[in-house]
């Protein structure tokens, strides 16, 4: 456990890849847990290691565009983002933790939990947005992209999450 956050938690981290693995035991009340990044992450997506039909969801923090601390996404729905304080407490990621609100699939009494945490690493790693308009987008990254995941996040969007890559044989490589 760490002496870092208000919440113990274990994870292991790689800087340069700007990826880690944090396991932490909820409390239910709101706090803040340690990543070990060094940086803040763009990009959090947390489980219940032991989910249960109420709170099997897999919920996701980012920082791009208009998505911010204040709001969340549910990695395992259409749902476009949706704004509670019980998600992530209203606060941003910091370079040592990440905060959490009261809601059960994030931080219930005694669960244990596990987060996939993100940054930006230049020439890597990107986490971002656009403004899609219908036509032909650009987004530039500063490096090639292998892997692409996009979300539609704005209200009554309905949109599944779309995955991309780089070595399927129709290019595409969408789920």
């Amino acid at each position: 456990a760490t002496s870092v956050g208000t919440i113990d938690s274990v994870y292991r981290a790689n800087t340069k890849a700007g990826f880690s693995i944090v396991s932490y035991t909820g409390t239910g009340s709101a706090g803040t847990v340690a990543h070990g990044l060094g940086v803040a992450p763009s990009m959090i997506w947390i489980k219940s290691r032991v989910p249960t039909s109420a709170d099997g969801n897999w919920l996701v923090y980012v920082k791009a565009g208009s998505v911010d601390e204040t709001d969340y996404l549910l990695l395992n729905s259409i749902a476009a983002a949706d704004d509670a304080a019980g998600a992530f407490n209203d606060t941003a990621a910091t370079s040592t933790t990440f905060s959490l609100g009261t809601f059960p699939d994030l931080n219930d009494n005694t669960k244990t939990y596990i987060a996939y945490c993100f940054a930006n690493i230049e020439g890597y790693s990107k986490v971002g947005s656009f403004s899609g308009n219908n036509s032909t987008n650009f987004v530039h990254t500063g490096f090639r992209v292998a892997w692409l995941m996009i979300k539609n996040v704005d209200e009554g969007s309905g949109a599944d999450w779309g995955m991309f890559d780089n070595t399927r044989p129709d290019g595409t490589g969408a789920t």
